[in-house]
C-alpha cells in the first residue's frame, strides 16, 4: 500500500481534513502552503510525492461531510443555540442526519453555519 502502517494512514487522513478546513473555510486568511503542508507530513514518515498530489486535490476540491439533498435525515427543525461568550440565543435550522448535526441559519439555506459530527 501507500503507507507503512495504519498508523501512517491515519496521520494522513487526519492531515488531509485539517487541511481541507484550512483550504475552503473562508474565515482562514493565510492558508497553508504546499511545502508547509508537505514538509510537516514528511517529518511524520508519510511520503512526500504522494502528500504533495494530496495536497492539490483536496485544496481544488473541499470535501464535504454529506450534501443536504442526499443525507439520510433522522430529524430537523428549529432549535436556538447560545451565541458567544453567552450572548443571546439564535434561532437555527437543525437538520439530524446518521452522521452529523448540521447548523443552518435558515431552513433553506444549503451550506450549514455548523457541522457537528457524531462520533460512533
Amino acid at each position: 500500500g501507500a503507507f507503512a502502517s495504519p498508523d501512517q494512514a491515519h496521520m494522513a487522513a487526519s492531515s488531509l481534513l485539517l487541511l481541507n478546513a484550512d483550504a475552503h473555510n473562508p474565515k482562514v486568511r493565510r492558508k497553508m502552503p504546499k511545502d508547509s503542508f508537505a514538509d510537516a507530513t514528511v517529518q511524520n514518515g508519510l511520503p512526500r510525492a504522494l502528500m504533495e498530489t494530496l495536497f492539490d486535490a483536496v485544496t481544488q476540491l473541499d470535501l464535504r461531510v454529506e450534501e443536504r439533498p442526499s443525507m439520510q435525515v433522522v430529524r430537523e427543525g428549529w432549535v436556538r443555540k447560545r451565541g458567544r461568550a453567552g450572548a443571546d440565543w439564535t434561532p437555527r435550522f437543525a437538520v439530524l442526519s446518521t452522521r452529523a448535526l448540521y447548523l443552518y441559519d435558515t431552513a433553506w439555506t444549503a451550506e450549514p453555519s455548523q457541522i457537528l459530527p457524531l462520533e460512533h
